[in-house]
Protein backbone atom coordinates (compact mmCIF):
# COMPACT_ATOMS: atom_id res chain seq x y z
CA UNK A 1 0.00 0.00 0.00
CA UNK A 2 2.74 2.29 0.86
CA UNK A 3 4.95 1.66 -1.92
CA UNK A 4 1.46 2.26 -4.45
CA UNK A 5 1.53 5.60 -2.54
CA UNK A 6 4.90 6.57 -3.16
CA UNK A 7 4.00 5.54 -7.46
CA UNK A 8 0.83 7.72 -7.26
CA UNK A 9 2.58 10.77 -5.49
CA UNK A 10 5.35 10.53 -8.34
CA UNK A 11 2.96 10.59 -11.23
CA UNK A 12 1.10 13.10 -9.86
CA UNK A 13 4.14 15.32 -8.99
CA UNK A 14 5.29 14.66 -12.76
CA UNK A 15 1.95 15.84 -14.45
CA UNK A 16 2.73 18.99 -12.12
CA UNK A 17 5.70 19.47 -13.53
CA UNK A 18 6.42 21.93 -17.12
CA UNK A 19 7.86 20.88 -19.92
CA UNK A 20 10.90 22.81 -19.48
CA UNK A 21 11.89 21.11 -16.17
CA UNK A 22 10.57 17.50 -17.85
CA UNK A 23 12.81 17.72 -20.68
CA UNK A 24 15.88 18.57 -18.45
CA UNK A 25 14.81 15.79 -16.62
CA UNK A 26 15.59 13.21 -19.13
CA UNK A 27 18.60 14.77 -20.28
CA UNK A 28 19.77 14.46 -17.15
CA UNK A 29 18.83 10.77 -17.23
CA UNK A 30 20.69 10.09 -20.31
CA UNK A 31 23.36 11.05 -19.33
CA UNK A 32 23.43 8.97 -15.87
CA UNK A 33 22.62 5.78 -18.20
CA UNK A 34 25.59 6.90 -20.67
CA UNK A 35 28.03 6.86 -17.92
CA UNK A 36 27.06 3.96 -15.86
CA UNK A 37 27.20 1.99 -19.19
CA UNK A 38 30.78 3.44 -19.85
CA UNK A 39 32.01 2.96 -16.68
CA UNK A 40 30.54 -0.97 -16.82
CA UNK A 41 32.41 -1.46 -20.49
CA UNK A 42 36.09 0.49 -18.43
CA UNK A 43 35.57 -2.05 -15.91
CA UNK A 44 34.93 -5.03 -18.04
CA UNK A 45 37.48 -3.85 -19.87
CA UNK A 46 40.19 -3.86 -17.57
CA UNK A 47 39.07 -7.01 -15.61
CA UNK A 48 39.67 -8.66 -19.35
CA UNK A 49 43.39 -7.16 -20.29
CA UNK A 50 44.11 -8.52 -16.61
CA UNK A 51 43.67 -11.91 -17.07
CA UNK A 52 45.55 -11.71 -20.80
CA UNK A 53 49.81 -12.90 -20.50
CA UNK A 54 51.66 -9.87 -20.06
CA UNK A 55 54.02 -8.33 -23.51
CA UNK A 56 52.89 -6.82 -26.45
CA UNK A 57 53.97 -6.82 -30.22
CA UNK A 58 51.62 -4.43 -31.81
CA UNK A 59 53.92 -1.21 -32.46
CA UNK A 60 56.48 -1.51 -35.07
CA UNK A 61 59.89 0.32 -35.88
CA UNK A 62 60.74 1.96 -38.60
CA UNK A 63 62.66 -1.09 -39.71
CA UNK A 64 59.65 -2.97 -39.69
CA UNK A 65 60.49 -4.53 -36.35
CA UNK A 66 58.06 -5.20 -33.59
CA UNK A 67 58.40 -2.91 -30.15
CA UNK A 68 58.24 -5.04 -27.28
CA UNK A 69 57.53 -3.65 -23.80
CA UNK A 70 57.07 -6.16 -21.20
CA UNK A 71 54.73 -4.10 -18.84
CA UNK A 72 52.52 -3.76 -21.31
CA UNK A 73 49.64 -7.26 -21.60
CA UNK A 74 50.54 -8.96 -24.83
CA UNK A 75 46.60 -9.23 -26.76
CA UNK A 76 47.82 -10.89 -29.77
CA UNK A 77 48.14 -14.22 -27.36
CA UNK A 78 44.14 -14.23 -28.01
CA UNK A 79 44.70 -14.91 -31.85
CA UNK A 80 47.61 -17.85 -31.56
CA UNK A 81 50.43 -15.80 -32.61
CA UNK A 82 52.78 -16.54 -29.91
CA UNK A 83 55.23 -19.51 -28.99
CA UNK A 84 57.96 -19.95 -26.32
CA UNK A 85 60.89 -21.89 -27.68
CA UNK A 86 62.96 -23.93 -24.73
CA UNK A 87 66.41 -24.11 -26.11
CA UNK A 88 67.52 -26.80 -23.38
CA UNK A 89 71.34 -26.30 -22.86
CA UNK A 90 72.98 -28.98 -21.15
CA UNK A 91 72.78 -29.26 -17.83
CA UNK A 92 70.71 -26.35 -17.30
CA UNK A 93 67.83 -28.32 -15.17
CA UNK A 94 65.89 -28.65 -18.64
CA UNK A 95 64.49 -32.30 -18.13
CA UNK A 96 62.86 -31.53 -14.65
CA UNK A 97 61.50 -27.58 -16.37
CA UNK A 98 60.16 -29.18 -19.30
CA UNK A 99 58.54 -32.51 -17.61
CA UNK A 100 57.06 -30.25 -14.77
CA UNK A 101 55.54 -27.65 -17.03
CA UNK A 102 53.97 -30.56 -19.47
CA UNK A 103 52.54 -31.94 -16.36
CA UNK A 104 51.31 -28.51 -15.10
CA UNK A 105 50.20 -26.71 -18.68
CA UNK A 106 48.58 -27.22 -21.89
CA UNK A 107 50.57 -27.64 -25.18
CA UNK A 108 53.63 -27.86 -24.20
CA UNK A 109 56.02 -30.36 -26.13
CA UNK A 110 59.33 -31.17 -25.24
CA UNK A 111 61.70 -34.30 -25.52
CA UNK A 112 61.00 -34.67 -21.44
CA UNK A 113 57.81 -33.82 -21.17
CA UNK A 114 54.53 -33.76 -23.85
CA UNK A 115 50.91 -32.22 -22.43
CA UNK A 116 49.00 -34.77 -24.27
CA UNK A 117 50.45 -38.07 -22.12
CA UNK A 118 51.72 -36.31 -19.51
CA UNK A 119 49.48 -36.91 -16.85
CA UNK A 120 49.06 -40.60 -17.46
CA UNK A 121 53.07 -41.20 -17.99
CA UNK A 122 53.97 -40.16 -14.56
CA UNK A 123 50.77 -41.67 -13.08
CA UNK A 124 52.70 -45.07 -14.45
CA UNK A 125 56.07 -43.55 -13.37
CA UNK A 126 54.92 -43.25 -9.55
CA UNK A 127 53.17 -47.12 -9.97
CA UNK A 128 56.38 -48.15 -11.02
CA UNK A 129 58.24 -46.34 -9.07
CA UNK A 130 61.02 -45.86 -11.60
CA UNK A 131 64.22 -43.92 -11.28
CA UNK A 132 65.40 -43.84 -14.37
CA UNK A 133 64.58 -45.35 -17.51
CA UNK A 134 66.93 -44.57 -20.26
CA UNK A 135 64.66 -45.58 -23.07
CA UNK A 136 61.28 -44.11 -22.08
CA UNK A 137 61.99 -41.92 -19.54
CA UNK A 138 59.70 -41.79 -16.38
CA UNK A 139 57.11 -44.04 -17.32
CA UNK A 140 56.97 -43.04 -21.15
CA UNK A 141 56.82 -39.30 -20.19
CA UNK A 142 59.38 -38.75 -22.54
CA UNK A 143 58.45 -41.06 -25.51
CA UNK A 144 57.00 -38.07 -28.13
CA UNK A 145 57.00 -38.64 -31.62
CA UNK A 146 57.71 -35.16 -33.22
CA UNK A 147 57.43 -36.02 -37.15
CA UNK A 148 54.46 -38.24 -36.29
CA UNK A 149 52.63 -35.17 -33.70
CA UNK A 150 54.26 -31.91 -35.10
CA UNK A 151 54.07 -28.99 -32.99
CA UNK A 152 51.39 -27.11 -34.67
CA UNK A 153 49.34 -26.93 -31.70
CA UNK A 154 52.13 -26.45 -28.94
CA UNK A 155 52.40 -22.80 -26.94
CA UNK A 156 55.92 -24.09 -25.67
CA UNK A 157 58.41 -26.04 -27.01
CA UNK A 158 61.61 -27.65 -25.53
CA UNK A 159 63.89 -28.98 -27.19
CA UNK A 160 67.78 -31.12 -26.59
CA UNK A 161 68.85 -30.22 -30.67
CA UNK A 162 71.27 -28.35 -32.75
CA UNK A 163 70.72 -24.40 -32.91
CA UNK A 164 69.54 -25.22 -36.76
CA UNK A 165 66.58 -26.75 -35.44
CA UNK A 166 64.54 -23.71 -34.20
CA UNK A 167 65.52 -21.85 -37.32
CA UNK A 168 63.82 -24.59 -39.74
CA UNK A 169 60.86 -24.90 -37.01
CA UNK A 170 60.41 -21.17 -37.17
CA UNK A 171 60.03 -21.21 -40.96
CA UNK A 172 57.97 -24.53 -41.43
CA UNK A 173 55.17 -23.12 -38.37
CA UNK A 174 55.24 -19.38 -40.13
CA UNK A 175 54.44 -21.19 -43.19
CA UNK A 176 51.87 -23.28 -42.00
CA UNK A 177 50.47 -20.33 -40.24
CA UNK A 178 50.01 -17.93 -43.36
CA UNK A 179 48.74 -20.37 -45.26
CA UNK A 180 45.65 -21.01 -42.78
CA UNK A 181 44.94 -17.26 -42.45
CA UNK A 182 44.94 -17.36 -46.20
CA UNK A 183 42.39 -20.42 -46.77
CA UNK A 184 40.16 -18.42 -43.51
CA UNK A 185 39.94 -15.21 -45.66
CA UNK A 186 42.44 -12.73 -44.10
CA UNK A 187 43.73 -10.32 -45.63
CA UNK A 188 46.56 -8.65 -43.81
CA UNK A 189 48.06 -12.30 -42.28
CA UNK A 190 49.99 -11.90 -39.20
CA UNK A 191 53.12 -13.66 -38.44
CA UNK A 192 53.77 -16.47 -35.19
CA UNK A 193 56.04 -14.66 -33.18
CA UNK A 194 59.17 -17.10 -31.66
CA UNK A 195 60.62 -16.13 -28.46
CA UNK A 196 63.21 -18.07 -27.41
CA UNK A 197 64.53 -18.44 -23.71
CA UNK A 198 68.06 -19.71 -22.69
CA UNK A 199 69.23 -20.81 -20.08
CA UNK A 200 72.28 -19.92 -18.07
CA UNK A 201 73.82 -20.36 -14.65
CA UNK A 202 77.20 -19.18 -13.24
CA UNK A 203 79.99 -20.37 -15.55
CA UNK A 204 82.48 -22.49 -13.32
CA UNK A 205 79.69 -24.11 -11.52
CA UNK A 206 77.80 -24.72 -15.01
CA UNK A 207 81.25 -26.24 -16.08
CA UNK A 208 81.69 -28.80 -13.01
CA UNK A 209 78.22 -29.97 -13.55
CA UNK A 210 79.18 -30.97 -17.30
CA UNK A 211 81.92 -32.51 -15.62
CA UNK A 212 80.01 -34.64 -13.42
CA UNK A 213 78.24 -35.61 -16.81
CA UNK A 214 81.57 -36.65 -18.02
CA UNK A 215 82.42 -37.86 -14.62
CA UNK A 216 83.29 -41.40 -16.34
CA UNK A 217 85.62 -40.50 -19.05
CA UNK A 218 87.01 -37.47 -17.02
CA UNK A 219 88.84 -36.67 -13.65
CA UNK A 220 91.57 -34.19 -13.18
CA UNK A 221 88.95 -31.25 -14.05
CA UNK A 222 86.62 -32.16 -10.68
CA UNK A 223 89.16 -33.83 -8.25
CA UNK A 224 92.63 -32.91 -9.39
CA UNK A 225 93.70 -29.12 -9.74
CA UNK A 226 97.74 -29.71 -9.36
CA UNK A 227 99.04 -27.38 -12.04
CA UNK A 228 96.07 -25.45 -12.55
CA UNK A 229 97.84 -22.04 -10.81
CA UNK A 230 100.84 -22.01 -12.87
CA UNK A 231 100.11 -23.18 -16.08
CA UNK A 232 97.63 -21.71 -18.14
CA UNK A 233 97.72 -23.88 -20.75
CA UNK A 234 96.95 -27.28 -18.68
CA UNK A 235 94.20 -24.94 -17.39
CA UNK A 236 92.95 -24.61 -20.76
CA UNK A 237 93.07 -27.91 -21.75
CA UNK A 238 91.23 -28.90 -18.54
CA UNK A 239 88.79 -26.17 -19.05
CA UNK A 240 87.95 -27.79 -22.36
CA UNK A 241 87.80 -31.59 -21.66
CA UNK A 242 84.66 -30.81 -18.64
CA UNK A 243 82.93 -28.42 -21.60
CA UNK A 244 80.23 -29.34 -23.66
CA UNK A 245 77.56 -27.76 -25.50
CA UNK A 246 76.28 -30.25 -28.30
CA UNK A 247 76.01 -27.46 -30.81
CA UNK A 248 72.43 -26.17 -29.07
CA UNK A 249 73.27 -22.52 -28.87
CA UNK A 250 73.65 -20.38 -32.44
CA UNK A 251 76.59 -17.90 -32.74
CA UNK A 252 73.19 -15.52 -34.93
CA UNK A 253 71.89 -15.27 -31.23
CA UNK A 254 74.69 -13.02 -29.83
CA UNK A 255 73.38 -9.89 -31.99
CA UNK A 256 70.07 -10.16 -31.29
CA UNK A 257 68.38 -6.97 -29.65
CA UNK A 258 66.00 -8.44 -26.88
CA UNK A 259 63.71 -5.22 -27.51
CA UNK A 260 62.58 -6.05 -30.74
CA UNK A 261 61.53 -9.04 -32.85
CA UNK A 262 64.01 -9.47 -35.65
CA UNK A 263 63.11 -10.19 -39.52
CA UNK A 264 62.24 -13.69 -39.17
CA UNK A 265 59.58 -13.27 -36.15
CA UNK A 266 62.42 -14.46 -33.28
CA UNK A 267 63.13 -13.00 -30.41
CA UNK A 268 66.23 -14.27 -27.66
CA UNK A 269 66.07 -13.87 -24.06
CA UNK A 270 68.16 -15.24 -21.33
CA UNK A 271 67.09 -16.27 -17.63
CA UNK A 272 69.09 -17.69 -14.57
CA UNK A 273 67.69 -21.49 -14.42
CA UNK A 274 69.13 -22.69 -11.14
CA UNK A 275 67.02 -22.49 -9.03
CA UNK A 276 64.39 -24.03 -11.61
CA UNK A 277 61.04 -22.31 -9.89
CA UNK A 278 61.61 -18.95 -10.19
CA UNK A 279 60.74 -19.51 -14.53
CA UNK A 280 58.19 -21.84 -13.62
CA UNK A 281 56.30 -19.34 -11.72
CA UNK A 282 57.18 -16.90 -14.63
CA UNK A 283 56.01 -19.15 -17.00
CA UNK A 284 52.50 -19.42 -14.90
CA UNK A 285 51.33 -16.08 -16.11
CA UNK A 286 52.19 -16.83 -19.61
CA UNK A 287 50.41 -20.84 -20.19
CA UNK A 288 47.20 -22.59 -19.67
CA UNK A 289 46.68 -24.05 -16.98
CA UNK A 290 45.22 -27.86 -17.12
CA UNK A 291 42.28 -28.50 -16.12
CA UNK A 292 43.28 -31.52 -13.93
CA UNK A 293 47.45 -30.63 -13.29
CA UNK A 294 49.51 -33.94 -13.13
CA UNK A 295 52.21 -34.74 -10.35
CA UNK A 296 55.13 -34.13 -11.97
CA UNK A 297 57.27 -37.86 -11.36
CA UNK A 298 61.37 -36.30 -11.44
CA UNK A 299 63.93 -37.55 -13.74
CA UNK A 300 67.63 -38.01 -12.37
CA UNK A 301 70.35 -37.51 -15.24
CA UNK A 302 72.96 -37.09 -13.04
CA UNK A 303 75.46 -38.53 -11.31
CA UNK A 304 74.86 -36.74 -7.76
CA UNK A 305 77.71 -34.19 -7.37
CA UNK A 306 79.98 -33.86 -4.27
CA UNK A 307 81.36 -30.21 -4.37
CA UNK A 308 83.46 -31.44 -1.31
CA UNK A 309 85.34 -32.82 -3.63
CA UNK A 310 85.71 -30.33 -6.89
CA UNK A 311 88.96 -28.32 -5.73
CA UNK A 312 87.61 -25.54 -8.61
CA UNK A 313 85.94 -24.28 -5.88
CA UNK A 314 88.68 -23.66 -3.79
CA UNK A 315 91.04 -22.52 -6.50
CA UNK A 316 92.00 -18.54 -5.85
CA UNK A 317 89.57 -16.19 -7.36
CA UNK A 318 92.20 -15.03 -9.89
CA UNK A 319 92.44 -18.50 -11.21
CA UNK A 320 88.79 -18.81 -11.20
CA UNK A 321 88.61 -15.28 -13.09
CA UNK A 322 91.06 -17.14 -15.84
CA UNK A 323 88.40 -20.02 -16.00
CA UNK A 324 85.85 -17.48 -16.32
CA UNK A 325 87.47 -15.72 -19.19
CA UNK A 326 88.12 -19.04 -21.35
CA UNK A 327 84.73 -20.26 -21.47
CA UNK A 328 83.40 -16.70 -22.35
CA UNK A 329 86.37 -16.52 -25.19
CA UNK A 330 86.25 -20.16 -26.59
CA UNK A 331 82.08 -20.56 -26.61
CA UNK A 332 79.39 -18.37 -28.09
CA UNK A 333 76.72 -19.90 -25.30
CA UNK A 334 79.22 -18.93 -22.53
CA UNK A 335 79.67 -15.55 -24.42
CA UNK A 336 76.02 -15.11 -24.85
CA UNK A 337 75.10 -15.69 -21.05
CA UNK A 338 78.07 -13.30 -20.06
CA UNK A 339 76.53 -10.94 -22.29
CA UNK A 340 72.52 -11.26 -21.59
CA UNK A 341 72.52 -11.68 -17.65
CA UNK A 342 71.62 -8.10 -16.01
CA UNK A 343 70.47 -6.97 -18.96
CA UNK A 344 66.71 -5.90 -20.15
CA UNK A 345 67.34 -9.07 -22.50
CA UNK A 346 66.99 -11.41 -19.48
CA UNK A 347 64.01 -12.47 -18.39
CA UNK A 348 61.89 -10.58 -14.92
CA UNK A 349 61.66 -14.01 -13.12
Amino acid sequence: MQRRKQIVDFEQSWIGTNLLSKKLLLAMLGCLVVIHMYSEQTVLQRDSESTISKYSFENRNSDGNQSIDDGNYYKEKQNSSFVFGHVHMAKTGGSTLNGWLAAKYERVCGNKGYSYNAYAANVRAFEAAKKVDWNKGSGGAWVYNEKEIGFEDCDYISKEAGAGFWDLLNRKLNKEYKEAQEEDGVENTKNLIMELHIPCRDPIDHLLSMANHKANVIKQVIYNCSGFESNDTLLEQEVERGYFDMGRFHKDWLSMNATQVNKDNVRVRCFNSIPVEPYMTYMDTLLQKRRIPGKYYPHATNPTRNKTNECVLDLPEETKEKIRNILIRKHYYMKFCDQCMGTEQELPL
